[in-house]
């Protein structure tokens, strides 16, 4: 390879008013410090060397088709050397050399040693050998006149030089790529396109397959301005384009994840600045990216706790330890709870920093229950044996005291080996030592305790619980000790591993993505065994809970049989047992919610065969019939173009009533609902259309419409999981659904159903 610098240049205008920079070789580029396609004005890159001389002798060469060689002699203040150029015609535009002068040669203004056949050649290397793909055709047939390596590869075994477009290459007929090449010869006007799906066959007997691709298209004009042909550079970006989409796609799954949880969900760089939150803390906070980006969250923490909370996180982020302290956050009406937060931090193979993953947990009850249990021995006592909640008591010397009867019940223990430190032969053996050292330290330096271990219960299974204690201290301020309370939070626990699952999921599809040509096959199976705990994970929450809640609301309904009625009513019991009932309905319909999509998702697996779309919609009508009468709707179907669709029987049902029971309950209030069910057959798919003239729907309320546990109404009745399950089992069999709507008129969902020739009739 020459080491002169070298640059391709085209003209910019008809008239050569300016050139455009499109190559630039390894040497030119070290001069003019610019990327080997820099597609910028002559005068921005070669302003080095005083880009108006250099752009007169360029137009001259241009309007007279004669090569030239010239020495651009120093600038007089010093700020651009002396600069031999050689000029030459190249294709539709010119080819430039250049080098810095000698000092005899810039003194006494000698030309420079004329050189063009050297130089020529150099150029045909360079256009030959150029990695990205260029092509120039002529006139309205588009007729190949020059053609480098690169674009040979793309059609192996094709002759392509002195033929039209559409003869060497009929499959590009009809493809956006075709129409804007003709606007570009009919207007003379540049297109730049990122991400194009083009057809390729990479080996001469080889499939044809698809390939993303950048280009641009440039027009061509001759000496009077004219166009006269295209010159295209493309370059391909499949593995770029393919390893964004895998990354999107983990993205959404973290995200639908963080937000399915009660937790306040967050993520910083590592520099520490927050540039994320899930929708749970925007519904606590009341507040909005806007004016939590950066550190707006700061705002929203107690002004007491604010400088400890800060001085930890600084302290984390300097040393890249894990983050955990106790905050009070104020909500969107005013009031400050109490906060666990913790985060950690994400690490490359290197082992730097990538990402911080932060969660903020609700512990004021807990929290609450603290400082009235400290208040009164005899009270705490009566009161901690009626908490779900497992409490404990130690002496000044660490050994317990005392363990409520949930203890007891929970664990299967007596009285006699759990009492002193018999509680730690109920902790799984690999825990107990550091919830022992943890809790010795707490009770040496009389601080707060508080550790996470696997807890046994009477079943002989060991279940996550957080064991969190408080000091206590006598009237006369001398220590007595720590009051503590254990929670099963197993279900919890199990959360945040899957949460740390698909994080360590997302930073390694990261770092395979850069070697990606290597590796996506081990990334695709990866996201294969997400998929699968993410599903394992769901069934097994759904079913796994309902015991334990079950057993919670026994027990609340029980205490409340227990105690006196003036004590139920009582300002300190009343608000306690108020909340626990909203908490347990709340984690009940959780439960309900999960069953359906776990049902849902061991429905995906039935086999398509051919199913009457008449039947299943008279079926639908009839189950919709009393809601079709109230509302006085009036439904209009045409089913005749598609007498049947390629689906399972049972999703295509869920699918079909779904879309008609959300246009009957979504209906306008001021009009009776019309609702026209119609299909038609295309090319690849049968496609169902249901519209309406309901309430309609916001350009950003259908960007949310398919998410999971995602209601966009909250005047009806709802899980907010159907047209989640209608998108999901629909995508699953290969199809999809779209959807068109305009706020006060109404919306038409079309359901993409592929035609399957080889599914049995059903």
């Amino acid at each position: 390879m020459s080491l002169s610098p070298v640059a391709l240049l085209q003209p910019a205008a008809p008239l050569a008013a300016d050139f455009v920079v499109t190559h630039l070789n390894q040497a030119a580029q070290q001069v003019l410090r610019q990327p080997a396609e820099p597609n910028l004005p002559l005068s921005t890159c070669f302003a080095p060397l005083g880009s108006r001389q250099v752009l007169e002798h360029c137009q001259q060469v241009y309007q007279s088709g004669q090569a030239m060689q010239v020495l651009l002699p120093a600038m007089p203040d010093g700020t651009a050397a002396a600069w031999q150029l050689a000029i030459q015609c190249f294709g539709e535009g010119l080819a430039l050399g250049f080098a810095q002068a000698t000092a005899p040669a810039a003194a006494l203004g000698a030309s420079a040693d004329p050189n063009a056949l050297a130089l020529g050649s150099r150029l045909e290397r360079l256009f030959r050998h150029a990695p990205t793909a260029i092509c120039m055709m002529a006139g309205p047939d588009f007729v190949y006149e020059l053609i480098n390596t690169a674009y040979e590869q793309l059609f192996p075994g094709r002759e392509l030089v002195g033929r039209p477009l559409l003869e060497a290459v009929p499959e590009a007929a009809g493809h956006p790529a075709y129409s804007s090449l003709r606007r570009v010869y009919e207007t003379g006007i540049s297109h730049e396109a990122q991400g194009v799906l083009l057809p390729i066959q990479r080996t001469l007997d080889g499939p044809t397959e698809m390939g993303y691709f950048n280009y641009i298209q440039q027009a061509r004009f001759d000496e009077h301005g004219r166009v006269d042909g295209v010159v295209v550079f493309s370059h391909e970006v499949t593995e770029q384009v393919v390893a964004q989409q895998q990354i999107q796609r983990i993205q959404q799954e973290l995200f639908t994840l963080t937000n399915a949880i009660d937790q306040l969900v967050w993520t910083a760089t590592p520099e520490g600045e927050v540039d994320y939150y899930n929708e749970q803390w925007y519904r606590y906070t009341g507040s909005t990216w806007e004016q939590c980006q950066g550190n707006g969250w700061a705002a929203y923490f107690h002004p007491a706790d604010l400088p400890r909370l800060q001085q930890h996180w600084n302290a984390s982020l300097a040393h890249g330890t894990p983050y955990e302290i106790e905050a009070r956050l104020r909500n969107a009406s005013g009031e400050f709870r109490w906060f666990l937060v913790r985060a950690s931090p994400s690490r490359d193979a290197e082992g730097n920093i990538t990402r911080w993953f932060g969660t903020d947990t609700d512990i004021h009850e807990q929290k609450r229950l603290q400082h009235v249990l400290l208040e009164s021995e005899e009270y705490f006592r009566s009161m901690a044996d009626s908490l779900p909640s497992m409490v404990w008591v130690t002496d000044p010397e660490g050994q317990c005291t005392y363990l409520n009867r949930q203890w007891y019940s929970y664990t299967g223990q007596q009285e006699a080996e759990a009492l002193g430190i018999g509680w730690l032969n109920a902790v799984h053996p690999d825990d107990a030592p550091a919830a022992e050292q943890a809790f010795l330290e707490a009770n040496k330096h009389q601080v707060p305790f508080r550790i996470v271990y696997r807890l046994r219960r009477h079943d002989g299974q060991y279940r996550w619980a957080i064991d969190a204690g408080m000091p206590r201290y006598n009237a006369a301020g001398e220590y007595e000790g720590i009051v503590g309370t254990v929670f099963d939070i197993h279900e919890r626990q199990l959360a945040e591993q899957a949460l740390q699952r698909l994080t360590q999921q997302l930073r390694t599809a990261r770092d395979e993505a850069r070697a990606l040509n290597k590796q996506l096959q081990a990334t695709n199976e990866r996201l294969v065994r997400t998929n699968v705990d993410l599903d394992n994970f769901i069934y097994s929450a759904s079913h796994d809970l309902r015991v334990p809640i079950t057993n919670i609301e026994g027990l609340l309904d029980l205490l409340e049989h227990q105690l006196p009625e003036a004590s139920l009513s009582s300002p300190e019991l009343a608000p306690v047992l108020h909340m626990m009932h909203e908490s347990v309905e709340r984690f009940k319909r959780t439960i309900g919610y999960l069953s359906e999509v776990t049902k849902l998702q061991k429905e995906f697996d039935q086999p398509p065969v051919q199913v009457a779309l008449a039947t299943v919609y008279d079926d639908v009508y009839q189950d919709l019939q009393p809601l079709i009468e109230q509302t006085g709707a009036h439904l209009e179907a045409d089913l005749s173009d598609c007498p049947s669709v390629s689906f399972s029987p049972r999703n295509l049902r869920s699918v079909v009533y779904n879309l008609l029971s959300n246009a009957l309950k979504y209906r306008h209030p001021e009009r009776a609902p019309h609702i026209r069910i119609y299909c038609e057959l295309q090319e690849s798919f049968t496609v169902l259309h249901v519209q309406d003239n309901g309430l309609g729907l916001e350009p950003e309320q259908q960007q949310q419409l398919f998410t999971m546990f995602r209601r966009l109404h909250g005047h009806v009745e709802g899980s907010g999981v159907g047209l989640y399950m209608v998108k999901r089992s629909v995508e699953n069999a290969g199809g999809k659904i779209e959807v068109s709507s305009e706020p006060g008129i109404g919306s038409q969902f079309s359901v993409y159903f592929p035609r399957l020739t080889s599914a049995t009739p059903a």
